[in-house]
């Protein structure tokens, strides 16, 4: 795996890196360098799985060793939260339409077609009501 002029790049930017990831990533091409060393032994050595590790190895020959030190976080999960909850809880709150959270859940799942946990619930009607008051009851 890789050239010679990556191989002494590796061993030198092994000497200063300073991030754990990074470093667990370099010592991972560096071991892959040789042979000897398997998928698997690699990433027990350093801690990781192996399809990550496979992962980073496939990067590398793809995509040079820049992307193999690059961590590409995705955007996520999609927060449930969106404007028009965020009015209904509102509007809902400001009428004193709910007295507990499970009606404001059952509300919410009714309107909107799919379920809301209960905690998740409660979390955003205390945010919109201002930590100053208690919490709405649990039933």
């Amino acid at each position: 795996m890789g050239n010679d002029e990556d191989h002494s790049r590796i061993s030198e930017l092994l000497k200063s890196e300073k991030q754990g990831w990074k470093r667990d990533r370099l010592i991972a091409l560096k071991m892959g360098f040789s042979p000897g060393n398997s998928v698997k032994a690699i990433a027990a050595t350093i801690g990781s799985s192996v399809p990550t590790v496979q992962r980073w190895f496939d990067r590398y020959r793809e995509r040079g060793l820049e992307a193999a030190l690059t961590r590409n976080y995705g955007t996520g999960r999609p927060p449930k939260l969106n404007e028009r909850i965020v009015e209904l809880l509102e509007s809902g709150l400001r009428a004193g339409r709910w007295n507990t959270a499970v009606q404001a859940q059952r509300e919410l799942e009714a309107r909107f077609g799919r379920s809301f946990p209960h905690r998740t619930v409660l979390h955003w009607l205390k945010k919109l009501r201002g930590s100053d008051e208690g919490p709405l009851p649990r039933t």
